[in-house]
């Protein structure tokens, strides 16, 4: 009867311990908590995703005709070229704050199998970036400066457009005026060859020391372009190289409290994420901003369908905003990319900033 007594008992407490505490909810968080040698920490710190960077280029193939303006320029587009890129995180510290403080590095791998042909040895005719770069920032210097540029460039015998590798545009090829810039102005172009794919991977890899909150039970800030669900979101950016923004979109660093006009969520990093972790139980309709150096500004993404995976899985699909580069006057959200009240045209976002003040764009393919 004893023995009756106590498994009743027993029975008694678990069955009320079910029914307080849900055990699968309790068996999730434990799985899907976030500490050093946890599951999650491991995707994180080395995420195992297959991401294809593909590469196209255009061939000019009328480049005698354009320059004696003759005709329009005429392009030919080649590829793909295509590269598997692997991030992973490194020096990641613990923080007592709930937060982690960590680099963010990526690494690029050629995929031939993939790809049309081969980098080393397909070359085609394409602009001279860093001559038309240079160039074009230099519209508003005076003309002193412009024709001593081009003077220069004349003597160094820098062409228009250039006959080279796909590898050499992408990982940088030796240019005279480069090499003549980084010589003389080193703080300007502080790199010794230009590639493409080389300057947009040397700004993801560079001193690029990301703060993110770990505990979303931790009020982190007080910023007032926040919500506070936004402010207790895990897994979120709490700051960037010691920034809660973007100072070259006039973000203006200042007490928490404070309310700067300059400031705004066009040029705010803070609660971005980095698109390689989310937290728990997102709602259906929630919307992120995504941020990676490379891209210069957060990348809004907004909720649009429910799915289900090939194995299964009901899930959320997200977007990119279709109005994310629109005009000011059509998303007042992208005021702060227009410097000196100019907007680059619609479709287009503004990279220079980012790259050397040379004026260079970024677009959705085929915009």
């Amino acid at each position: 009867f004893l023995l009756l007594t106590l498994l009743g008992s027993v029975f008694a407490s678990l069955s009320y311990f079910i029914y307080v505490y849900n055990p699968l909810e309790i068996v999730i968080e434990k799985v899907c908590s976030f500490y050093p040698n946890s599951i999650v920490y491991g995707l994180w710190k080395e995420p195992p995703f297959n991401i294809l960077i593909k590469v196209y280029l255009f061939n000019v193939t009328n480049s005698n005709e354009f320059l004696e303006g003759t005709e329009k320029l005429n392009l030919s587009e080649v590829g793909p070229y295509v590269y598997r890129e692997e991030l992973y995180n490194d020096n990641v510290t613990f923080n007592d704050n709930g937060t982690i403080t960590f680099i963010p590095k990526r690494r690029l791998t050629f995929v031939p199998e993939l790809s049309v042909g081969d980098p080393f040895i397909d070359s085609l005719l394409l602009p001279n970036v860093p001559l038309l770069g240079i160039t074009a920032s230099l519209i508003d210097q005076s003309m002193f400066v412009q024709i001593g540029v081009s003077s220069i460039s004349a003597y160094l015998g820098a062409e228009a457009f250039m006959n080279l590798t796909i590898n050499d545009y992408l990982y940088g090829y030796d240019d005279s005026l480069v090499t003549l810039a980084n010589d003389y102005l080193p703080n300007w172009i502080d790199f010794p060859k230009f590639g493409i794919l080389d300057r947009i991977m040397n700004l993801d890899n560079g001193s690029n020391i990301v703060t993110m909150n770990i505990n979303p039970e931790i009020k982190m800030s007080d910023n007032q372009l926040l919500t506070t669900e936004e402010r207790l979101q895990q897994f979120s950016i709490q700051n960037w190289d010691g920034s809660s923004g973007l100072k070259h979109w006039g973000y203006i660093a200042s007490n928490e409290t404070d309310s700067v006009l300059q400031n705004s969520k066009c040029n705010l990093v803070e609660g971005s994420f980095m698109g390689t972790i989310f937290p728990r139980n997102i709602k259906e309709n929630s919307s992120f901003s995504l941020y990676r150096r490379a891209f210069c500004r957060p990348i809004p993404i907004q909720y649009e369908k429910n799915v289900v995976t090939k194995d299964g899985f009901k899930g959320y699909l997200y977007r990119v905003e279709q109005n994310f580069l629109a005009t000011a006057e059509e998303n007042s959200k992208n005021k702060c990319y227009c410097k000196s009240e100019q907007c680059v045209p619609k479709g287009l976002g503004d990279l220079s900033p980012c790259y050397y003040s040379i004026p260079i764009s970024m677009s959705q393919p085929h915009f």
